[in-house]
């Protein structure tokens, strides 16, 4: 237990320095680095190649982030963060479709944690999911969240 708790503290401070990462290379104008930083953070926390996460369904990206039959909300918190950060650093690529896939899925996940989630996670979660649901309404350019 104790090395599980040790590998999710490593996971949130890793993620959190991954996240302020892509967003410093999108607001320099370099979202292809954005993307590459992103694609290595989603792989990192679902524990597979990003190209695999982006054939799955929102479900069963939220499956790599159970364990047993709860939700790591925790890790699909990071998840849904990583995959918001990604539509931006695509977005800056012109890849649109991509974005919005992205922002989609990262509200669908980030609904879960709401739905799952303890108190402080629910909080933070539905500030993701408005970030996302921002983003999908406006076109593109999600506040932070």
């Amino acid at each position: 237990m104790v090395y599980e708790q040790d590998y999710i503290l490593r996971l949130i401070q890793n993620a959190g320095q991954a996240l302020r990462r892509i967003m410093e290379l999108v607001h320099l104008g370099k979202g292809s680095s954005a993307v590459e930083e992103a694609d290595a953070l989603v792989t990192l926390i679902l524990g597979v190649d990003s190209k695999i996460a982006d054939a799955m369904t929102t479900p069963s990206m939220l499956t790599f982030v159970r364990t047993g039959a709860d939700l790591d909300t925790r890790r699909a918190l990071l998840l849904a963060r990583a995959l918001l950060a990604r539509a931006e650093s695509r977005a800056a690529c012109a890849d649109d479709a991509g974005a919005d896939a992205d922002a989609a899925r990262a509200r669908e996940i980030a609904s879960a944690v709401v739905a799952e989630g303890m108190d402080t996670e629910r909080e933070e979660a539905r500030s993701v999911a408005e970030a996302a649901e921002v983003w999908l309404n406006s076109g593109g350019a999600a506040p932070d969240a």
